[in-house]
């Protein structure tokens, strides 16, 4: 058994501007072994069964939902045959969009899923994260109204608040941003604000997905639409206050489908960034590997220099600034956020040299952000759950 050493690694700071950094591989048509749907394929990811890979889920044209068990590993995935409507779910009246998400905070993934006619399907799971159960469906809960007609939701902590907020695509292509004004335990829905952040319409049927793919510690949004395409609004404001800029149609070497885009992210390669997988018009899966790899630099941005290592990590990582650079930045703070904009860590203002424990955060892309006077720094962080090969 060879061992694999974890270098360190020391990675791109950001600022707040567009930044080019992904190139993605041009599609592979249902990769991995995973089957095409009737039609109006929409893909979802989530370690289900707690084996620590990613799973899919899948909606489809006349609603149900395509289960696809990921039997491979972490960084090569491997998909079982679908099941329809398994752990007690059952479909919608069509054009089912699912996304996993947990929304009671109770450490295992429910289902939220949008549907032909606008609203929303909530499948509360009652198993565990290793065995799931959903219970019957609960019609547009914690306040949620529908979309006109079509609805498709994503979800991430947009205003950086601690509890997840949703955004779905509608008929006409608008984003519909659903503030959360709840807590974790405990989710409430405010009324959809149209156009919320800079988000603007797209050609129809929006489809959104959100996550940092820029890797600057904010939240963007990739959102299919009506003919194929793939539309890109990069956050340019903050973990806190979000601004998208204009949106980008296929960047970074994305190809538009056959119609009827459904994106969703997800690292299948492990390789600490976000793929994409949208599904199609007619029911296939195109696959696009993200062949990022500019995060690797000597860590310098101005006078900040920091070190991150191990990185990947297993169980602890250490972030190390400068003592010279802390001499004149006592307030500094370091945070660790995940790829849905949720905090997993925060130091005590001015702390010195951090060691974390990540023994209990999941596996998975962060981002180490430090915060001072002057602005915000991110870098990439990988928690993998083993270094040997």
């Amino acid at each position: 058994m060879k061992i694999i050493i974890a270098m360190i690694f020391v990675l791109t700071a950001f600022t707040r501007q567009y930044i080019n950094a992904q190139n993605f591989q041009p599609y592979v048509q249902n990769p991995f072994g995973i089957e095409s749907t009737e039609g109006y394929s929409a893909p979802a990811f989530g370690d289900l069964d707690g084996d620590g890979d990613l799973d899919m889920m899948a909606g489809t044209l006349y609603g149900s939902l395509y289960y696809y068990q990921n039997t491979g590993t972490a960084n090569s995935p491997a998909f079982a045959g679908s099941l329809q409507n398994p752990f007690g779910l059952i479909g919608t009246e069509g054009y089912s969009s699912p996304v996993f998400v947990d929304l009671d905070g109770d450490g295992d993934l429910d289902l939220m899923v949008g549907k032909m006619y606008g609203g929303f399907e909530y499948y509360k799971n009652t198993g565990t994260p290793t065995a799931p159960n959903f219970e019957l469906p609960i019609s547009s809960p914690f306040g949620l109204l529908g979309t006109d007609g079509f609805s498709a939701p994503a979800f991430g902590d947009l205003d950086g608040d601690g509890d997840l907020d949703m955004v779905s695509g509608n008929l006409y292509g608008q984003l519909l941003y659903f503030e959360n004004t709840g807590t974790v335990h405990s989710p409430y829905f405010e009324l959809p604000v149209n156009p919320a952040f800079g988000l603007t319409s797209i050609d129809g049927y929006s489809a959104p997905t959100i996550g940092d793919l820029d890797k600057d510690g904010d939240l963007d949004v990739l959102s299919g639409g009506l003919y194929g395409g793939l539309f890109y609004f990069q956050n340019t404001g903050t973990a806190h206050s979000p601004n998208f800029t204009t949106v980008v149609q296929n960047p970074f070497g994305l190809t538009s489908t056959d119609g009827y885009s459904s994106p969703a992210f997800g690292d299948l390669d492990k390789d600490g960034d976000l793929d994409v997988m949208a599904g199609t018009l007619y029911g296939s899966f195109y696959y696009y590997k993200n062949l990022d790899m500019t995060g690797i630099t000597d860590g310098s941005y101005g006078q900040l220099t920091a070190l991150i290592y191990p990185n990947p990590c297993k169980e602890f990582v250490k972030i190390e600034v400068p003592s010279s650079w802390k001499a004149n930045n006592k307030n500094y703070r370091i945070r660790i956020i995940n790829v849905l904009g949720q905090e997993v860590f925060q130091s005590e203002a001015g702390t010195p040299n951090t060691i974390v424990d990540m023994t209990n955060i999941p596996d998975g892309c962060y981002s180490v952000i430090i915060h001072d006077m002057t602005g915000s720094y991110a870098w990439k962080l990988v928690k993998a759950g083993y270094i040997f090969n």
